[in-house]
């Protein structure tokens, strides 16, 4: 009780992220939205990033080398996961987009050759418009 009276339940509308088209709900603030890519061999992978923070693909059977390419609808300082999955049986390299995505002294990551999962995250740098290499995970599962 406050002063008397009692609190009712609480409404939370939209939040809204400038440059979305569409407000998102509450959920989205707490929650990681997770996306997919289609895989294109030989093609360029591209995110929304407005979509989600988590992007999977499993990467075809046909050889040809997969470029990450500049992530669309991008928000400061947002994080990004990429998830690849190699075939096995085609495997590719992965070529990440040098106009966008910034390597430290680790070196440009690449994909396991295994059939598992290879997660590799970013961090939008809002000053310069940059992604920043953050680390990853390879061979998981």
């Amino acid at each position: 009780m406050i002063n008397g009276g009692t609190l009712g339940t609480p409404v939370i509308g939209t939040i809204s992220i400038p440059g979305t088209v569409t407000a998102l709900g509450f959920s989205a603030a707490i929650a990681p939205g997770v996306g997919s890519i289609t895989d294109a061999a030989g093609g360029t992978l591209t995110a929304n990033a407005q979509l989600g923070n988590i992007f999977y693909t499993a990467l075809g059977t046909a050889a040809g080398n997969r470029t990450i390419g500049t992530p669309t609808n991008p928000t400061g300082y947002q994080n990004l996961t990429y998830a690849l999955k190699a075939s096995g049986s085609a495997n590719a390299t992965i070529v990440w987009d040098s106009g966008v995505f910034r390597f430290s002294d680790a070196g440009t990551p690449t994909i396991g050759t295994g059939v598992k999962w290879n997660y590799f995250g970013w961090r939008r740098n809002a000053i310069d418009s940059k992604y920043d290499f953050q680390g990853s995970s390879k061979e998981v599962g």
